[in-house]
């Protein structure tokens, strides 16, 4: 509800005596009459209970733990309900270990704990004003009715506006004739011509006579239109000697040397003109080689280092660094060492663990091992592809190292170790092929189950194929 005084809670409704329904209100809250306003209402909502003369409704639970504030923020916006804190009695290792900190905590790296952060200052750019948006921007210089008729009419007698008129073509001031302004006018330029002439004849007209070469060498001059594979002629007018000479060549020519007077050249560089000669002295001043016996190397002398003077003013015999001192500790000393034997004995507490409550036990294992004896073991034919897991039943390296002649058919060693009933023993040489009659393979199978020498009737295939040699034999 608005009113003269500004914004009212929806809830507040002006009444006649108001002050006097107050007052009449105060005995029923409880609250002094000394207080009024925003006071009373503070003092009120400090209360555990602000009616005491009207019995609760609701979770009391509710009322009296927080007094109310749950209730009240659903009727009023303003009051804010604080969320549940964490315990402020938390010891320095619970402190440590916490993964989430305060709301509005920034994440710091452990190793910048105590570091010092610099000021970050005022920052760069121009501040914004963080309460103008976007679409307020825009409607600020919005303008309807009276004023913007008035705006119109002001800004009437600019150029820009007279030239630029909104929702109109550029007007540039030019007064054409009324032929030209007559609505049949058809326009200026050529009419499209709409024959059935396409792209090909427009490109490559047919019928034309072909450029002359005047026209071909003023396009050559403007444009640089040249033929395919054509040289670029720049027209210059060589001398008599350039033209005319047809193996003539910019540059300058190489002299050919008699044979032997390059390795001549070579060894009598430093002689005269005349051979085995000296070359004449030339008598120049000495700045140059004066300068260059400074700043040159020397061959057998240390360089010049321009410190004369400075050399002068020291004694005869001086010599430049610290001298050596006379300390006994020698550098042997220091690498070898030189501790006692009870320094040298390992500490007390090395290989132990130092925290209370906590101790090494050498025969307890650590970790998992790595074949799984301790964990079922899935059927081979359930397991994942993916699964890496050992348990004991993966083959070894020596199967991988000299395979079986069935291995590669999915038999292992064990498998003709295992026992088997009789008729199961007796469908596996029928399909290997074995036909001899079902008396035989019966002998077979009990001279089989004898080998093993423990009366069970279940026999190997290991076993089998013994008692099968032995058949074979007597045959």
């Amino acid at each position: 509800m608005l009113s003269a005084r500004g914004p009212r809670p929806a809830w507040f409704t002006p009444r006649e005596n108001e002050k006097q329904l107050q007052r009449t209100g105060q005995g029923v809250l409880g609250t002094p009459r000394a207080a009024s306003g925003a006071a009373a209402f503070a003092a009120a909502s400090a209360r555990h209970d602000p009616a005491p003369g009207v019995a609760p409704a609701g979770k009391a639970g509710e009322l009296l733990a927080s007094g109310g504030a749950a209730a009240r923020k659903g009727l009023q916006e303003g009051i804010i309900v604080p969320s549940p804190r964490s315990p402020s009695s938390m010891t320095g290792v619970q402190r440590r270990h916490r993964q989430k900190g305060e709301p509005g905590e920034m994440c710091l790296h452990w190793g910048l704990a105590n570091a010092k952060v610099p000021h970050p200052g005022e920052g760069y750019g121009v501040k914004c004003n963080k309460d103008e948006d976007v679409a307020q921007n825009f409607r600020s210089g919005q303008q309807f009715g009276v004023a913007e008729y008035i705006n119109t009419r002001a800004e009437d007698v600019y150029h820009s506006t007279k030239r630029e008129p909104l929702a109109k073509p550029f007007l540039r001031g030019h007064s054409l004739p009324p032929a030209v302004q007559a609505p049949e006018f058809p326009g200026f330029g050529l009419p499209l011509d709409r024959s059935e002439k396409g792209a090909k004849d427009v490109m490559f007209p047919r019928g034309k006579a072909p450029e002359s070469d005047e026209v071909k060498a003023l396009y050559k001059r403007t444009h640089g239109s040249t033929e395919p594979g054509e040289g670029l002629s720049r027209d210059y007018q060589w001398p008599h000697s350039v033209k005319d000479n047809p193996i003539f060549r910019f540059g300058r020519g190489n002299t050919t040397s008699a044979s032997g007077a390059g390795a001549k050249s070579a060894l009598s560089m430093d002689c005269g003109a005349e051979p085995l000669s000296v070359p004449n002295t030339l008598i120049v001043k000495d700045t140059l080689a004066s300068f260059q016996e400074v700043t040159t190397d020397q061959l057998g002398a240390s360089r010049n280092l321009m410190q004369l003077q400075s050399i002068q003013a020291l004694p005869q015999h001086h010599a430049f660094g610290k001298p050596t001192s006379n300390d006994p500790i020698s550098a042997g000393r220091l690498i070898k060492g030189a501790y006692s034997l009870e320094e040298q004995m390992p500490d007390s507490d090395l290989g132990k663990c130092t925290l209370r409550g906590r101790r090494n036990y050498e025969t307890k294992p650590l970790g998992i091992p790595s074949v799984r004896y301790d964990k079922p073991a899935p059927h081979p034919l359930k397991r994942s592809v993916a699964n890496a897991v050992n348990y004991g039943d993966d083959l070894n390296a020596g199967s991988l190292i000299t395979p079986t002649r069935f291995q590669f058919k999915g038999l292992m060693a064990d498998d003709f170790r295992l026992r088997r009933e009789p008729p199961e023993v007796e469908r596996l040489l029928l399909g290997a092929g074995f036909t001899a009659g079902p008396e035989v393979i019966a002998d077979i199978l009990q001279d089989a189950a004898k080998r093993n020498g423990d009366g069970d009737r279940r026999v190997s295939l290991e076993s089998v194929m013994l008692a099968l040699e032995s058949w074979v034999g007597t045959q």
